[in-house]
């Protein structure tokens, strides 16, 4: 039996039609919670689980909780939970056998002014995305998140937003339509990369600078394939001509390494970044076919 590989995907791929398996994982999942419930009611975790699966004796004996026991506590958390990761890395690699729209990731600032020239050209960008049939995500705040989205949803509903909790991103833009909020930036940042196929970044900080670095590292290793990064404007430039210089000049990453973000600096930068992500939609679209065709060549 083949096994078809997405684009953008690590091999191994293991496909959402597999029902056994994933209720098997999440039988899994279920067992290492209630394996680990009485350890933490053990050390007075609120919340843990229920306290009826401790036995009786010890529930009842009032023993306290001796320095050697909390090492054997910990220790067995850290297996439980090492296992409970393996199973929740074999659930992120389900995968539907078809997308039914090629996914955008815009990146970028939050502090971009909605009556700034670079946010009407963000919004212009992300509706023109849109009106190809992709659909856009962003990390659902104010400034060049706000104007991905208010582009995509000028154009209809393919408007996602990945929002975490931070001070200047208390709730998601107005212009979300389909919502995932996060507590941390590990869960989101996974998500970026478990629904994206291509990545634009724009003007922006520190969060836009991890944001784009871990894409580029991922596609480094070869956790992504063929998926495109696309970094916009000079400051981006100046970043890869630093890592040219530093990284490697000291041989620290090599010359295919460098290659991989696209940077886009021309005037017209709007057109350049689209005529990158059509020629990947399109090949997107070939993938598409061919994996429907193995389909129904497997179903036959």
């Amino acid at each position: 039996m083949k096994t078809h590989i997405q684009r953008g995907e690590q091999p191994g791929v293991v496909f959402l039609s597999e029902v056994a398996r994933v209720n098997a994982l999440i039988s899994r999942i279920k067992q290492l919670i209630k394996a680990a419930a009485p350890e933490l009611d053990a050390i007075g975790y609120e919340n843990a689980g229920s306290s009826s699966l401790l036995p009786e004796s010890d529930t009842d004996s009032g023993c306290e909780l001796t320095v050697h026991r909390e090492e054997e506590v910990a220790k067995k958390l850290l297996g439980v939970l090492g296992n409970l990761w393996e199973a929740i890395n074999e659930l992120t690699r389900l995968r539907p056998r078809k997308r039914s729209h090629y996914r955008v990731t815009i990146f970028g600032s939050a502090r971009i002014g909605a009556d700034t020239e670079y946010y009407a050209m963000v919004k212009q960008l992300a509706a023109r995305l849109a009106d190809m049939g992709c659909m856009i995500i962003s990390g659902g705040g104010p400034g060049v998140m706000q104007a991905a989205n208010e582009g995509a949803a000028s154009v209809g509903p393919l408007s996602v937003g990945l929002t975490v909790q931070l001070p200047r991103e208390e709730k998601a833009n107005d212009y979300v339509v389909e919502l995932y909020h996060h507590k941390t930036f590990f869960t989101r940042l996974h998500q970026f990369i478990f629904m994206s196929d291509a990545y634009v970044v724009m003007k922006g900080g520190i969060g836009t600078l991890l944001e784009a670095a871990m894409v580029w590292q991922l596609l480094q290793v070869r956790r992504l394939y063929h998926t495109p990064l696309i970094m916009v404007g000079d400051m981006w430039k100046a970043l890869l001509e630093w890592a040219d210089t530093w990284l490697k000049g000291q041989q620290m990453i090599s010359e295919e390494d460098i290659k991989i973000p696209t940077c886009v600096t021309e005037e017209n930068w709007i057109d350049a970044v689209i005529k990158i992500i059509e020629e990947d939609l399109s090949k997107w679209k070939e993938d598409c076919a061919c994996q429907i065709t193995s389909q129904q060549e497997l179903a036959g």
